[in-house]
C-alpha cells in the first residue's frame, strides 16, 4: 500500500463525518409493547463506559444502556421505579430481564460501531526508529 496523499484523504471526508455521527434506532420490547428509541454514544461517553466496564462488567453493561436511551433517564420514571441517584442506571434491572439486556447489548455494540473494525482493515505496515 502507498502513503495516503492529502487529496486522497479529503476524498473521503463525507464517508469519515458519517461513520461517526450520532446514530439511533428503535428497539421493541414485546414486553412493554412497544419502541424505546436508542442512539449511540459519544467517543466521551464510551470511553466512561469502558472504564466502567473494566471496574465493573455488569455494572458497565447497565451503564451502556442507560447512558443510550434519553427515556431511561427520565427523572419521573427514575422516581417511580425508586432508583438511587448514585446508582440510577440499575433502572435497567429493573424493566428488562438479563436476556433482553443481552440482546440490547447487542444492538447497541452494532449502532455504536463497536463490532465493525475487522483486524485486517487496520494495521502497522511498517515501523522506524526515529533517528536525532
Amino acid at each position: 500500500m502507498a502513503k495516503l496523499s492529502i487529496e486522497e484523504i479529503i476524498a473521503k471526508k463525507e464517508e469519515c463525518i458519517e461513520r461517526v455521527q450520532i446514530k439511533t434506532c428503535l428497539i421493541h420490547s414485546k414486553f412493554l409493547g412497544g419502541d424505546l428509541e436508542f442512539h449511540s454514544l459519544s467517543s466521551g461517553d464510551l470511553s466512561d463506559m469502558r472504564d466502567r466496564l473494566k471496574k465493573d462488567t455488569k455494572k458497565g453493561m447497565l451503564y451502556f444502556i442507560f447512558m443510550s436511551a434519553d427515556d431511561l433517564r427520565n427523572e419521573k420514571l427514575l422516581k417511580a421505579y425508586n432508583c438511587d441517584k448514585k446508582e440510577n442506571f440499575r433502572i435497567i434491572e429493573r424493566i428488562f430481564t438479563e436476556a433482553e439486556r443481552s440482546k440490547i447489548i447487542e444492538i447497541l455494540q452494532e449502532l455504536n460501531g463497536l463490532n465493525d473494525v475487522n483486524p485486517d482493515e487496520i494495521y502497522r505496515v511498517q515501523l522506524e526508529e526515529i533517528k536525532n
